[in-house]
């Protein structure tokens, strides 16, 4: 399976390694010859002996007599076939590994914007703290809801890859939430936005109004209510 590791600027790793999937495979191989010395030989057996040729004396003092009691399992094994057959499924797991770690490296572009979300959701009202700028908050709406789908169409569960499943739950599970959570952060922070924004406009009015409604009493009243009117026909 793809895991990721704890510090953000390590790479995707694979695992388990090869050398533990090929010690696997050697392990099952030797339960496997292991379970042909289990049987016991057939001469042994009542419901066989009726079928089987006793051996004469010489054929039993002979090479073909000590031939049988080396153990099966160490024929196969010191067999040049079965050699060649472990041999060449080491091979292959330790190909199939390099393809994997290669497939592996695709989500290093995700790791990274997991960093850079996590910054982002800490700065959150930094980024914002100017005018607010309605374009900008929508462009940054859209940016992570797109970035969401990428997410989940980039990091499947499982994929297969060469003679490997690789099973990227984990790592899905970890990266996925990271758009979301930075458009969760900017739905909080909206009704905060406003809710300073419609404060400070209120306060803009509060101070406009009686300047526009009043009747000036100066000739420099008269020229301030004049520019202020102007302004606010001109936003």
């Amino acid at each position: 399976p793809t895991r990721r590791s704890s510090d953000l600027t390590d790479p995707v790793t694979v695992g388990p390694h090869a050398a533990d999937i090929i010690t696997a495979i050697d392990q099952a191989l030797g339960s496997a010859l292991a379970l042909l010395d289990i049987p016991q030989p057939l001469s042994s057996d009542e419901d066989f002996s009726a079928y089987m040729v006793a051996p004469s004396s010489d054929e039993a003092d002979g090479p073909a007599h000590a031939a049988e009691a080396v153990p099966v399992s160490t024929k196969v094994a010191e067999d040049d076939g079965y050699g060649g057959i472990r041999a060449a499924l080491t091979a292959d797991v330790l190909q199939a590994f390099l393809v994997a770690t290669a497939y592996a490296r695709r989500f290093g572009p995700y790791l990274l914007k997991f960093a850079e979300h996590e910054k982002y959701t800490g700065n959150i009202v930094e980024e914002f703290s100017g005018p607010f700028v309605k374009e900008a908050f929508a462009a940054a709406i859209a940016s992570f809801k797109a970035l969401t789908e990428a997410f989940d169409q980039g990091i499947p569960s499982v994929a297969g890859v060469g003679i490997f499943a690789v099973d990227s739950v984990a790592l899905r599970e970890a990266l996925l939430p990271s758009p979301l959570g930075c458009l969760a952060a900017l739905t909080r922070l909206l009704p905060e936005l406003l809710s300073e924004r419609t404060s400070d406009l209120l306060g803009t009015l509060g101070e406009i109004l009686p300047i526009v409604g009043g009747i000036p009493g100066s000739v420099e009243a008269f020229v301030n209510k004049k520019q202020v009117t102007e302004i606010g026909r001109a936003h």
